[in-house]
């Protein structure tokens, strides 16, 4: 890693530049999120997740969010595999939506309240929800959309089922009561998010017309 001029972080490997200037949060995310799992994968292994590090960055840039990409440590979970262990993975089953599946799950802002994908008032307390007492796990893309669902089963349904294991802008869990979001947390163990995260999410959806201010908002660290 070397700093130039201007005061921006490069990383380099086998002394070529791997890296854009990155800021001095940008480079901290960037090591943080590669020597997370250092010990656990080889050299290989570790050089694979560089390069994948290094598009979530460029895709962070284009998009406007930073991105958490999900633990390595489920990697496989919907094949049963981990691809870079070749060991059995944490899970063997869990079910990752195709673009159809996932549009039927994304909910949207409408003056100022929650609708879902068939335009009524989504409500995580609705009597069915199935999942953490009244409350519906979620996650936002790099573009803005979310998705979210009160379905939610160990080993089968999980954050990284909706975006296909891939990067999330934010992802945890939202309590909303007939349409009035009223809490949110970042829990979930597939991404880890942080309290950055929560922010972007947080100054998103204010700009589309959510009251913020008279939110339950619990960061867990």
């Amino acid at each position: 890693m070397l700093k130039n001029e201007e005061g921006f972080f490069v990383f380099s490997r086998n002394g070529e530049s791997i890296t854009e200037a990155l800021s001095k949060d940008e480079a901290l995310e960037f090591l943080e999120e590669l020597f997370s799992d250092f010990k656990k994968y080889s050299i290989r292994n570790i050089e694979d997740y560089l390069d994948e590090l290094i598009e979530v960055v460029r895709k962070s840039r284009i998009s406007g969010f930073k991105l958490k990409p999900m633990l390595r440590k489920y990697l496989g979970e919907n094949k049963g595999i981990h691809p870079y262990t070749g060991r059995p993975a944490e899970f063997n089953s869990v079910r990752y939506l195709n673009s159809k599946q996932r549009n039927l799950l994304e909910i949207q802002i409408k003056d100022g309240k929650i609708i879902d994908s068939n335009g009524k008032l989504f409500d995580s307390l609705d009597l069915s929800n199935k999942f953490n007492n009244g409350k519906a796990i979620f996650v936002m893309d790099d573009s803005g959309k979310i998705f979210a669902s009160t379905d939610s089963w160990v080993g089968e349904f999980h954050h990284s089922s909706f975006l296909g294991g891939n990067p999330v802008a934010m992802a945890g869990e939202i309590e909303v009561f007939n349409g009035i979001l009223i809490g949110v947390n970042n829990s979930t163990r597939h991404y880890r998010t942080k309290e950055r995260h929560m922010k972007q999410f947080l100054n998103y959806i204010k700009n589309q017309g959510v009251d913020i201010n008279v939110l339950d908002v619990e960061i867990i660290r």
